[in-house]
């Protein structure tokens, strides 16, 4: 089940990264930065999913509880908001699997609320016209 959450976990983060970047760089549009200036946060923000999937290979030695720094880890590379920060702080004793697949929903909401937002105003332009 720790497999399962932890594929969920990391296709969520790389749906985020493809549908919200531009050069792995949140919020940056083409043009606005020199190729110069964009590389190095092309480097660090495609190297940012190494620290949740090396937390989650932690993980899988300590199916029943995290330690701190591992949650921690996990908790605080994820890019959503300070939702993040919740099972960091107050799943010491939580189980791993559960830890994980939270993190897995905290990073699929804003998928899933893009996907209504857009699904609504297609519907709003739909009936205007």
């Amino acid at each position: 089940m720790l497999a399962v959450a932890a594929f969920f976990l990391l296709a969520t983060l790389w749906a985020l990264s493809f549908e919200h970047c531009y050069a792995e760089v949140p919020h940056l549009t083409a043009g606005v930065l020199l190729s110069r200036a964009g590389l190095p946060l092309h480097c660090f923000v495609s190297g940012c999913p190494a620290a949740p999937a090396a937390a989650l290979g932690a993980a899988a030695e300590h199916l029943e509880t995290l330690p701190n720094a591992t949650r921690w880890l996990l908790s605080v590379a994820l890019p959503c908001c300070v939702l993040p920060l919740l099972p960091a702080a107050f799943g010491a004793q939580v189980r791993t699997v559960t830890v994980v697949w939270l993190l897995v929903l905290i990073t699929l909401w804003p998928i899933l609320y893009e996907r209504l937002v857009t699904k609504s105003s297609r519907g709003a332009v739909r009936t205007t016209t």
